[in-house]
């Protein structure tokens, strides 16, 4: 309930797509702000707050009421029927199995935050994943409720990561060229993408506005503004704060806007604000100052996690078996190396498909751009990460961003267009097939 407050109090549905994507997410930054700090002042809950957002809703309205009407640019989304044919696969699968997490961690820090109220940490938690990997995106979850009802709402998860997957994808087609309506179709049958809708997991969550922040590097980055840079800085910050895993994504930016915007201070100044504002805002300073008073250390509640690779080997191997897994569509894998942990799909057929378009249009710019970009997220997650070939959720932005260049490499005309468009509806259908065949699967299991 505070969160759908915070978004009438900032208009969401108000300019441009890309200020769309903005106002939803600086709602959530808002809210996750004001729950920090009602957990360290002790002057709020998840409940109290409930009638504080009200009134900034309220009064908000009024303004807007009172002041002349924005620009309400019609949301660039795959078309309607396949949309709407997703959010009910979603729905459907949603409604006859149990509330289901990846990861039983997220699920126990939704309820924790319904019982105490704030974000605080339970020492008395025996996983310390509770605490120190789960904030914000349980944050979310546990306000999926009517306030003074006991009435969840968590089962429409789903749909709450399909909006915001969708709004932000919007905001993306402001900076390329648009493509034929039925090409972004591929976008909805990524099967990584589609198991954060059915199982709790903050993956997509945390990827939404990394995502924007990646595309905006490939396309806006060399003339843009220095508050442009420090927006998109805060996207990644929050990005990081939600999921310390997107911590590659953060260097990768930081390099890029160091390479072309090297002799630019005020640039560079401001990505380090921006970049810190947002990182504050996705909960990364509360994890810190949480860490030490419980744990006694910023990195002492990780340090029994392990994962990581600590050799040089173990690096290069990790390194060449996330590649390997890219395309090999979670057949090869497996077989070579058996028993690995972890849990996720891969990027599919639409990945595939998307790097033999890349290659073709190799002389696009912006091709070359997205693909150094993505690929240096890429070899840095695998090479900090030993289970990144199982965890590609875990890349989801850049991951997405080479499916979605693609897409729109194919808006210009070229020899190779009709061919490549035609393999794309071939993808399409079978993309749906396994996601349709893995909703079945999800309902008798």
């Amino acid at each position: 309930m505070n969160l759908i407050l915070l978004l009438l109090a900032a208009r969401c549905w108000q300019g441009r797509p890309v200020e769309r994507a903005t106002r939803v997410l600086a709602s959530i930054a808002v809210f996750s702000l004001e729950m920090q700090v009602g957990t360290w002042s002790g002057l709020a809950t998840l409940d109290r707050l409930v009638l504080f957002n009200g009134v900034l809703a309220v009064a908000s309205l009024f303004l807007w009421a009172r002041s002349p009407t924005g620009t309400r640019e019609p949301i660039v989304v795959p078309p309607w029927p396949a949309t709407l044919a997703l959010a009910a696969l979603v729905v459907t699968v949603s409604a006859v199995r149990p509330v289901t997490a990846a990861d039983p961690y997220h699920l126990l820090r939704v309820e924790q935050i319904q019982r105490i109220g704030t974000l605080a940490y339970d020492p008395a938690v025996a996983d310390v994943k509770v605490n120190a990997l789960a904030g914000t995106y349980e944050l979310i979850l546990a306000d999926l409720r009517l306030p003074g009802t006991g009435l969840s709402l968590l089962r429409l998860h789903g749909l709450f990561g399909l909006a915001l997957y969708l709004v932000n994808l919007s905001a993306i087609v402001e900076w390329l060229p648009p493509p034929k309506r039925w090409m972004l179709v591929v976008l909805l049958v990524i099967p990584v993408v589609y198991d954060q809708m059915v199982l709790v997991k903050n993956d997509l969550f945390g990827a939404v506005p990394a995502l924007i922040a990646l595309a905006w590097l490939v396309t806006r980055l060399p003339g843009a503004r220095s508050s442009e840079v420090a927006w998109a800085a805060a996207l990644v910050g929050f990005a990081v704060g939600v999921k310390v895993s997107s911590a590659p994504i953060a260097v990768v930016f930081a390099i890029a806007v160091l390479h072309d915007r090297r002799t630019d201070w005020t640039a560079l100044a401001m990505m380090v604000a921006g970049g810190i504002a947002g990182a504050v805002a996705g909960g990364l300073l509360f994890t810190i100052v949480e860490n030490v008073r419980v744990y006694g250390g910023i990195v002492a509640p990780y340090a029994e996690l392990g994962n990581q690779t600590t050799t040089p080997g173990q690096t290069m191997v990790s390194i060449g078996r996330f590649a390997m897994s890219l395309v090999d569509l979670g057949i090869v894998t497996p077989r070579v190396w058996p028993g690995r942990g972890g849990w996720g799909r891969t990027f599919g057929l639409p990945f595939v498909w998307a790097l033999v378009v890349m290659a073709v249009n190799w002389q696009i710019p912006n091709v070359r751009r997205a693909a150094i970009i993505c690929s240096g997220c890429f070899v840095l997650f695998a090479a900090l990460y030993p289970d990144a070939d199982v965890a590609q959720r875990m890349m989801i932005a850049p991951g997405v961003l080479i499916v979605v260049t693609a897409v729109w490499s194919l808006a210009t005309p070229g020899p190779w267009g009709p061919r490549l468009r035609t393999a794309l509806s071939i993808v399409i259908a079978l993309s749906a097939a396994q996601i349709a065949r893995s909703a079945y699967l999800y309902t008798i299991h």
